[in-house]
């Protein structure tokens, strides 16, 4: 398992129309006798935060 990876990520709304993208980046977090686990590692968790509000948001106002 890689110590560090990142995912490019496009989120969309309801009607699947592009809403932001964001690269969200991850560290492992060893575990003694098992698998890892990946934590997020944004230095800003609060703009992944508002992305996905403001496309639920999109999401909830297009019903």
């Amino acid at each position: 398992m890689p110590a560090h990876l990142a995912i490019d990520t496009q989120f969309t709304d309801e009607v699947g129309e592009p809403c932001g993208r964001l690269r969200v980046r991850f560290s492992l977090i060893p575990r003694e006798g098992g698998l890892g686990r990946y934590l997020i590692e944004n230095s800003d968790l609060g703009a992944l935060m508002r992305l996905i509000a403001s496309c639920a948001a999109a999401r909830e106002t297009s019903r």
